[in-house]
């Protein structure tokens, strides 16, 4: 059975300054900076032809190694992040969604190498980290280890990260935070004029061959002409699940939607199976396994009576992070959970604003790191996912942009069939489980009759 996990994630950071800069009139320059380290300078040089048509070098991505109690300080902070926004956004969105909070987290990582003041404290803040001198540097460590997890795949599967900072012919962006991008997070460099339409295509044909073509268009016009950068990364994951569903199985059976009517949906079902079980106050979580539990789709299953809102009430981030190593093997005779396919577009910046990250939407943002041409801000974040499960597995995407203004089986002694029965609304989470990291967070709650 196969899963693949798609996610794009675009910044957008223009300034209000950029409509004083005066345009060649000749065409633009096509710059790509391979992501590897180049010779110290003040700023990105823009003086320099290079061939538009030139693909930045590949490298090798080196695996990070980090203390276990690093990597949980930082996993305890970003899926904190991850179920904080999902608190606050979920009644804003459709019955059925898809988000990735990690793209958002990814996104204010970067920035936050750019960032001082309270600006830098309150992008510490939202993540779940608390403000000392390591800090910036182990964040940028741990999503470099995510990056080296995704771009080291097993042979039976495919994943990767990809990032790439787009800047627009003319603008200035400091050359300590390009390094930094580079070296963290792999990045690749170009400079072109990004409001054409030749521009848009680039990035949607580069969006497209980075997720395996499940994502095209992802640009349906030009970017607009005061945006003066744009951040862009990629995330691909496609894996086996590790105990399949058998497509003859499936049948239409009933979902007991959220609002108290009933849908039909396509019910997968499997039989005589184990999985990993945690039972809470309020809810229960089953861990569904992929890549030799490389990566793995949780389910948290409401107790019947009970709402995924008081659910989430009572699940916190190191409870979320530490529930595998608390939880029992259980066994079922019966495993019923439904198809699903659900497509979301999503505006992030009321919810972020409302988790306390204010001033980076103000045009009075400290990014001077990034740049020192003012005002340089995010106007709102916007996400485009989806996710996608069949008894071939689980695939996804999201695109994120951040848009600125101005820049051992054990079992029961059972006489009856033993069910695991998901026919009621429930959450779903994408993990990577070698670091207990949510990539991926949705709601099923309503079928169609």
């Amino acid at each position: 059975m196969k899963a693949s996990v798609v996610f794009i994630t675009v910044l957008m950071l223009w300034s209000q300054a950029s409509c004083q800069l005066s345009r060649s009139n000749t065409d633009p320059q096509h710059e790509v900076y391979p992501a590897t380290a180049s010779d110290s300078m003040s700023t990105v040089n823009h003086s320099e032809q290079l061939d538009h048509d030139r693909q930045p070098e590949v490298e090798e991505v080196e695996t990070v190694y980090l203390e276990k109690s690093e990597i949980k300080k930082v996993a305890y902070g970003l899926n904190g992040f991850s179920l904080d926004v999902v608190r606050k956004l979920r009644n804003r969105l459709r019955p059925n969604y898809v988000i990735s909070p990690l793209g958002v987290a990814i996104n204010l990582s970067m920035t936050l190498n750019g960032a001082s003041g309270e600006t830098k404290d309150e992008i510490i803040k939202i993540l779940g980290l608390t403000q000392d001198d390591n800090t910036v540097s182990l964040l940028n460590s741990f999503c470099n280890l995510i990056s080296s997890n995704l771009n080291n795949p097993t042979d039976s599967g495919l994943s990767s990260l990809y990032t790439s900072y787009w800047i627009r012919d003319k603008f200035r962006i400091k050359d300590s935070f390009i390094e930094t991008c580079r070296k963290q997070y792999h990045t690749s460099i170009y400079v072109r004029d990004l409001s054409t339409e030749a521009t848009m295509r680039e990035i949607n044909d580069l969006v497209s061959q980075n997720t395996n073509g499940l994502i095209n268009n992802f640009l349906s016009s030009p970017l607009n002409p005061a945006t003066n950068a744009a951040l862009l990364n990629t995330i691909y994951l496609k894996g086996k699940w590790d105990t399949p569903f058998k497509k003859g199985q499936t049948k239409k059976e009933v979902f007991h939607n959220y609002d108290g009517s009933e849908g039909k949906c396509d019910m997968m079902i499997q039989r005589n199976e184990g999985y990993q079980l945690k039972e809470f106050d309020n809810f229960r979580l089953i861990h569904f396994p992929m890549e030799s539990d490389r990566y793995g789709v949780d389910i948290l299953l409401p107790c019947k009576g009970k709402t995924v809102a008081e659910s989430l009430t009572e699940l916190t981030s190191e409870k979320y992070t530490k529930w595998r190593n608390w939880c029992d093997r259980i066994g079922w005779d019966i495993i019923k959970i439904p198809k699903w396919e659900i497509e979301t577009e999503t505006l992030f910046k009321p919810t972020l604003q409302r988790l306390g990250l204010r001033s980076l939407f103000d045009s009075e943002a400290d990014l001077s790191g990034i740049t020192d041409q003012e005002p340089f801000f995010i106007g709102d974040i916007m996400q485009k996912a989806k996710f996608i499960v069949n008894e071939e597995g689980a695939e996804a995407a999201a695109a994120t942009m951040d848009m600125a203004v101005g820049s051992t089986f054990d079992g029961p002694k059972k006489t009856e069939p033993t069910e695991l029965i998901i026919d009621r609304p429930f959450m779903y989470i994408l993990t990577d489980t070698r670091t207990n990291t949510i990539l991926f967070v949705g709601e099923i709650r309503k079928f169609d009759p």
